[in-house]
């Protein structure tokens, strides 16, 4: 050890180039260090001034808030229980008037064609609806049958979930007779998703459910994937 570290003391004394350029190489690495460090302390100092100035602009609108809240139940008992507070209150109404009528008589012209452009909108609407009967009624039948299933769905799904914690929590409290009744009432659940009752179809008679026919043909296709899915278990 002692032989290396005076070849090493030698070397650097001889040629001090290496030691030199690891000495500036530090120096570049140090100063790299330096800048990222003075970046993110700049950038956690911004953040941090933002974040202050939030809650600040939001302590200050609070604030305001409850003065202007303030001012306006005193400004409320004085124009109701002092007569020269009430006189002036009227006065101010009846000049906000006139200046309200010296508005609408400016603007009569603008406010005639705002009118006047909200009717041909609902005319240009109400020609578009008699041309497009068919197929706009149609669409919102479709919609309402597509957002009424989904709900449908949705209660058959959140009912079942119900019946299954009751079975899980009869099951761990050891009420295994319970259980089985529950999960037998749950597959009884089930399958009303499969039942045709339980869901809104085009070309329905006037009415609740299908017409003849049709309900008859839905309600067999239903029992047959509820048989399937059955037969797979």
């Amino acid at each position: 050890m002692a032989d290396k570290s005076m070849k090493a003391v030698i070397v650097a004394e001889v040629d001090p180039r290496g030691v030199t350029k690891g000495v500036a190489a530090t120096n570049k690495e140090l100063q790299k260090l330096n800048k990222t460090a003075a970046s993110a302390s700049t950038s956690a100092a911004i953040s941090a001034g933002i974040s202050m100035a939030e809650m600040g602009m939001s302590a200050l609108q609070q604030v305001f808030s409850a003065v202007e809240k303030r001012f306006g139940e005193l400004n409320n008992i004085a124009n109701k229980y002092s007569a020269a507070a009430a006189g002036a209150r009227m006065m101010a109404d009846v000049s906000i008037i006139q200046d309200n009528v010296r508005i609408a008589q400016a603007l009569a012209p603008g406010a005639i064609q705002t009118s006047q452009a909200e009717a041909d909108i609902k005319a240009g609407e109400a020609a578009r609806m008699e041309r497009n009967a068919g197929a706009v009624s149609s669409g919102m039948g479709a919609f309402a049958r597509a957002k009424g299933n989904m709900g449908a769905i949705t209660d058959m799904a959140s009912e079942v979930a119900g019946t299954a914690l009751l079975g899980i929590e009869q099951l761990l409290s050891g009420d295994f007779s319970g259980y089985m009744k529950t999960a037998e009432a749950g597959r009884g659940q089930v399958g009303e998703f499969f039942n045709a009752q339980n869901y809104a179809y085009a070309n329905e008679a006037p009415g609740r459910g299908m017409a003849g026919s049709e309900m008859g043909e839905q309600t067999q296709l239903l029992r047959d994937i509820r048989d399937s899915l059955k037969g797979s278990r």
